[in-house]
């Protein structure tokens, strides 16, 4: 979605250009849960769903921002914020 480098002027120019980049995401999951002796569990032995939607930031060293928003069968739902970095 958006592909640019910011310069930084305070920084060494050796790192004085920031880049960023910004892709959007999609997402689901199917399942079923079988359990033949299901007890008090609501979820045993139904269709299971889950789908939601993001976008992935990635700056410096592969440093990435993940933001998602996601929902299941139950109405249940949330935003959900990572922070990775590939050192």
């Amino acid at each position: 979605l958006i592909n640019l480098n910011i310069h930084l002027p305070l920084l060494p120019e050796k790192f004085a250009t920031m880049p960023i980049r910004v892709s959007g995401t999609l997402s689901n999951d199917l399942g079923s849960a079988r359990n033949d002796y299901p007890g008090n569990s609501t979820l045993n032995n139904k269709f299971l769903y889950s789908e939601g939607f993001g976008m992935d930031i990635v700056t410096f060293y592969d440093i990435r921002l993940r933001v998602e928003y996601s929902f299941n069968q139950l109405h249940q739902n949330g935003l959900f914020l990572h922070i990775k970095s590939e050192l």
